[in-house]
């Protein structure tokens, strides 16, 4: 099956929102607590340490002038900004990995429309009541479920893609052979084409694993 769709607004906020949770995060993290008790703090020390505590290691107690409740703000919105980095991250890594490529112009069928078309053609052969076609219906049943488990096709270089649309072919040629007024014949070739379409998808994994 095809990858899910994502616009390209996505995109680019996918990528511009872990920018946007540091520049924040570093901002308040060396701009406010330096400019209100004239000394900095490490990452570990905000993170884990309670209010009087960083009140301690910044300056005399009885001279800070900062409410507490405020240094529990400072530490709220540094807690949401780096669950917010972390999470724009796995949002990222999303993106990155169900991005669509573009399709390669020489592919006849794109996404999973390879696999309805062999399904729609089993239908058409399972109504089929002659014993001679239940060889033929095994499969091509077989090869429906094995397109039904491939990735989507229309991607990837000219090697792949004339793999695929050498599928596509055949797959014509058994819609061909359906329609056949020879019925014993076209049995026959139906299981030589199934098994030749199985071939061709075995050399289109091996491809997909050298073209990664």
């Amino acid at each position: 099956m095809g990858k899910p769709t994502i616009n390209k607004k996505r995109i680019w906020i996918a990528y511009v929102l872990p920018v946007f949770f540091v520049v924040v995060f570093l901002l308040i993290y060396f701009v406010l607590p330096p400019k209100i008790y004239e000394k900095g703090l490490s990452i570990g020390q905000w993170l884990a340490s309670n209010p009087d505590k960083l009140i301690n290691v910044m300056q005399d107690k009885d001279a800070v002038f900062t409410p507490v409740y405020e240094i529990w703000c400072i530490k709220i919105i540094i807690y949401v900004l780096w669950g917010g980095f972390i999470l724009s991250l796995f949002n990222l890594g999303w993106v990155i990995q169900n991005k669509k490529k573009d399709y390669n112009p020489n592919a006849i069928y794109k996404d999973n429309v390879v696999y309805l078309k062999a399904l729609e053609l089993y239908e058409k052969l399972n109504n089929k009541e002659d014993e001679k076609f239940e060889n033929a219906k095994r499969n091509l049943r077989v090869v429906t479920e094995k397109l039904r488990n491939e990735s989507a096709f229309g991607y990837g270089d000219d090697s792949i893609i004339d793999n695929e649309n050498s599928i596509v072919d055949l797959l014509n040629q058994i819609e061909t052979k359906i329609k056949e007024s020879n019925e014993e014949d076209s049995a026959q070739d139906i299981v030589s084409i199934c098994k030749e379409i199985q071939s061709k998808l075995k050399t289109r994994i091996e491809l997909k694993k050298i073209r990664r």
